[in-house]
């Protein structure tokens, strides 16, 4: 039985985390009172709002490697490594999946996607291959969270760590050469095009940027989040303008991933030593609950919206009131919705996994 060493909380990465989700669901909200009403929210402020993805890329990649230091090199937790991140993107996915079809299915004029409902593609859509259909419009990006998950345990098998950070910087600055000179397209296959998606070079910001923030001086923390945040604000514009200078998912590096590392790796130093004062609990709650929202805000924020329309509204103060309205209740809904069941439900598996693998040590050591 592997008894797992914890790891400081970092409540900053949890508010980034929670406010990153928030400006997802507002460029939602936006993109969808255009699509639905023609009218644009808050001047289509949140146009850039897709950003957030870069920096939940570049928090995974961190988080994994920050909270699995202590173990790299330690092939012996491989496994149980491979278990837990199964239970926090799995079982949570299915259920909320399946809530959405069964709605589809009950009331199509408030939700319909036109989904097809065939076994290789519910299968694939609950595995969440690759390409896979959505049924919610964002578990794109899980897929290649999937991937990192797949690919990080070979720190599990490299003991030394000087080794490790070669590996990385060669496939770092392999797929940044490839992103650069060639274009990642769907033609090249649905594997191939998993492996060469430029945004996975931004979980490989968030290893390096939980490699390398201890070495950074805390004096030069500040320096690292005006840095990053001024940076973010200047793509955003850009973003907002239809200012490309390459191709979108290559800006998006550019724009948004490496801002986001000096972000967090400041934001790091910043609070491990002790200068972070406290949040306001309903930033932390976010933060814990952002994979709720992330699955439950768009298909709910649709629906509303129909229903707004199918009222007849269509004054556009009032229409971008309601929008407002609309997502503060769903954040607060998904609040409640993690501490009622996403939270039980993962500690729940976790326990009857502990709890199997405790049996299993036992019956070894008694042989």
């Amino acid at each position: 039985m592997i008894k797992e060493q914890k790891v400081p909380a970092i409540n900053s990465i949890q508010v980034i985390r929670g406010l990153a989700c928030v400006l997802v669901v507002l460029h939602h909200g936006g993109e969808n009172t255009k699509i639905i009403f023609d009218i644009p929210f808050l001047f289509d402020f949140f146009k850039f709002g897709y950003a957030a993805l870069d920096i939940f890329f570049v928090l995974s990649g961190f988080i994994i490697t920050y909270t699995s230091m202590p173990h790299i090199g330690e092939k012996e937790n491989l496994g149980n490594f491979l278990k837990r991140r199964f239970v926090r993107i799995y079982p949570i996915y299915w259920l909320i999946i399946s809530g959405f079809l069964v709605v589809q299915a009950l009331v199509p004029a408030y939700y319909k996607t036109l989904y097809p409902l065939e076994f290789s593609t519910l299968l694939s859509t609950y595995l969440i291959l690759p390409q896979h259909i959505m049924v919610n419009g964002v578990s794109w990006s899980l897929t290649y969270e999937i991937f990192f998950y797949l690919l990080f345990p070979m720190a599990f098998l490299i003991k030394s760590k000087k080794l490790l950070v070669v590996i990385l910087s060669v496939c770092t600055l392999s797929l940044l050469i490839f992103t650069l000179f060639f274009s990642a397209n769907v033609e090249m296959g649905k594997v191939l095009f998993l492996v060469a998606f430029p945004m996975n070079i931004e979980f490989l910001m968030g290893v390096f940027a939980a490699i390398l923030y201890t070495h950074i001086p805390p004096k030069y923390s500040v320096h690292y989040i005006i840095t990053g945040l001024v940076l973010f604000c200047i793509g955003s514009a850009l973003i907002n303008y239809d200012l490309n200078m390459m191709r979108l998912l290559v800006n998006r590096i550019f724009y948004f991933g490496i801002p986001s590392m000096l972000i967090i790796m400041g934001v790091a130093v910043f609070e491990s030593n002790g200068k972070t004062k406290k949040f306001p609990r309903i930033l932390i709650d976010l933060g814990d609950a952002s994979y709720s929202l992330y699955l439950l805000h768009l298909p709910v924020l649709v629906a509303l919206l129909k229903i707004v329309q199918m009222k007849g509204i269509t004054n556009a103060v009032l229409i971008q009131v309601l929008l407002v309205v609309f997502i503060i209740a769903i954040c607060f809904g998904s609040i409640l919705f993690y501490k009622k069941v996403e939270r039980p439900l993962v500690r729940r598996i976790n326990r009857l996994l502990h709890a199997k693998s405790s049996t299993k040590y036992r019956k070894e050591q008694n042989k």
